[in-house]
């Protein structure tokens, strides 16, 4: 949910990401926007950052490994 202007709220959603994840909601407060048009484009940018989790990779090496040659 995006709090705008003086009294506005909008909100928006991924039905895609929900049914993969769960809902979630975030509580954003921005007074320097101050119309709909603009609400609704940062939601939507904020979405597209925020609706997939980040990947989580575990390497497992032995003790023979060269650990500085892994690059990252």
């Amino acid at each position: 949910m995006l709090d705008y202007d003086t009294a506005s709220t909008a909100t928006d959603s991924d039905g895609t990401s929900v049914t993969a994840y769960g809902q979630r909601t975030a509580y954003i407060n921005r007074s320097a926007i101050k119309d709909v048009p603009t609400a609704e484009e940062f939601l939507a940018s904020k979405l597209l950052e925020t609706k997939s989790p980040l990947l989580n990779t575990r390497i497992v090496v032995n003790r023979n490994y060269d650990l500085e040659s892994l690059k990252v």
